[in-house]
């Protein structure tokens, strides 16, 4: 039997959850799972890995990381147009939080025959779209406005076992609430 898929993601706030994914039924993309931002793509459980050792590692790993801000602007896309996105800003707190679960998960998770490199994190608007419908889907989306940001406070870690078309939701991983600063002093000021 095939081991677990696992992936994190960083899930976007609902109401852009909801146009989002509007747009993608309306192109006919193939999302198996809600809109976000992909932070370690999916790969399969180590061999004689257990799950529970991979959700405590990832925990472990982010919960050290604060709370951060995260931005949204535009419209592109990849390939033919085939997979259009919109473009996340690719801050040192985002990189910081995806460094960490990458961290996290080597050794537990195998490293699969493909790797992606965390150099353009987006959101997805239609994804493996047919090659007829990709260029009008393009001309309608690139007119649109996209942008905006919203706090991430938890990663998300999902599992799809063979046989399975969905992802499932494993566990919630909180950030740390952000320090508070003292009073008349820049926050990240020495001491």
């Amino acid at each position: 039997m095939r081991a677990a898929q696992y992936y994190l993601h960083i899930a976007v706030p609902a109401a852009l959850s909801r146009r989002v994914s509007a747009i993608g039924r309306r192109y006919g993309s193939d999302a198996r799972s809600a809109p976000h931002i992909t932070l370690v793509i999916p790969r399969r459980l180590g061999k004689g890995r257990r799950e529970r050792d991979l959700v405590r590692a990832l925990r472990a790993a982010i919960g050290r990381l604060e709370a951060f801000p995260i931005g949204y602007t535009g419209v592109s896309y990849f390939g033919d147009r085939d997979f259009i996105y919109v473009p996340v800003d690719r801050t040192r707190a985002l990189v910081r939080c995806q460094r960490a679960c990458a961290r996290a998960v080597a050794g537990r998770l195998d490293p699969g025959d493909r790797h992606v490199p965390f150099s353009h994190p987006h959101i997805t608007l239609a994804g493996r779209l047919a090659p007829e419908r990709a260029g009008a889907a393009w001309q309608a989306l690139c007119r649109r406005r996209f942008a905006g940001r919203f706090i991430c406070r938890e990663v998300l870690l999902w599992r799809m076992r063979a046989g399975e078309a969905r992802w499932r939701l494993v566990s919630r991983l909180p950030l740390a609430r952000p320090r508070a600063t003292r009073p008349g002093r820049p926050s990240g000021a020495g001491g």
